[in-house]
């Protein structure tokens, strides 16, 4: 019985190992991380631009932080006079980039900087003129176009614009639904003949333009100031209203057709 137990025991340890071993799982080969993507190696002038845009941010935290630091008005005002970041400096500094560069996309976002961030200025002008003469095979540049319903001789520029550009239908569309944008703004401010300027720009972006690659993001607000100009310009049908009065009292605007009414609106939050 020794014999045979101690024969058998073997087995039994040589069977369970065995099992084990067949049992565990194989290891799992390690994956290999995915490479890093290449990212698109910069221009020259986008370089320098966001070497320049890097400057511009130091100089301005470091502004925003003695700014909070100034305890008194004497101070703060020092501090503005001191630290604050010459705007003007920095766009002759991206106007200059842009010049030397002409052809490179940098130079589209040199000039856009200036016209975002130094408004007002002859700077943004000229940034403005060369995005509009050189630049507009770049969407970037067609986007900048709607800067000009905010300037005096917007008008006129988009004008030009539309009428030097008809082959090119994206241009041409933008510069359509900007120029309504320009009538529409001022039939808002009390020029009554510009709400019918706006209505036929806006119908004929529309109507001609809708499906273009870079008019389609306008779509919805053309439409939606159509409709305003057709249901809520002055000398316009007004809408009709239901609501209750201070009383309780259930009404209709219609009700008072023919009669002066003052509607006061008012919330409580």
């Amino acid at each position: 019985m020794r014999c045979i137990a101690f024969r058998v025991w073997p087995m039994v340890l040589l069977l369970v190992a065995t099992v084990a071993c067949a049992q565990d799982p194989k290891p799992k080969a390690s994956k290999k991380a995915a490479a890093p993507k290449d990212e698109p190696k910069l221009t020259k002038a986008q370089e320098e631009y966001k070497a320049l845009v890097k400057d511009y941010q130091t100089e301005r935290n470091e502004f925003q932080k003695a700014l909070s630091e100034a305890k008194t008005d004497e101070e703060k005002a020092k501090v503005r006079e001191e630290k604050q970041p010459n705007v003007k400096e920095f766009a002759d500094k991206f106007l200059e980039i842009a010049d030397q560069h002409p052809s490179d996309p940098g130079a589209v976002d040199c000039l856009i900087w200036v016209t975002n961030f130094a408004r007002g200025t002859d700077q943004a002008n000229k940034s403005m003129d060369l995005l509009l003469s050189e630049h507009l095979d770049d969407p970037r540049a067609i986007r900048m176009m709607g800067n000009l319903t905010r300037m005096p001789d917007g008008e006129k520029k988009l004008k030009k614009i539309i009428k030097e550009n008809a082959s090119n239908k994206d241009v041409q569309g933008a510069a359509t639904y900007f120029l309504g944008e320009l009538y529409f703004d001022k039939a808002e401010n009390g020029d009554e003949s510009a709400g019918a300027q706006a209505e036929k720009l806006f119908d004929e972006f529309i109507e001609k333009f809708s499906k273009e690659k870079m008019s389609s993001a306008f779509v919805s607000k053309a439409k939606g100031n159509l409709k305003e100009i057709r249901t809520l310009g002055v000398g316009k049908e007004a809408p009709e209203i239901e609501a209750e009065d201070i009383e309780g009292e259930k009404f209709k605007l219609s009700e008072y057709r023919g009669k002066v009414v003052l509607l006061d609106f008012w919330g409580d939050w």
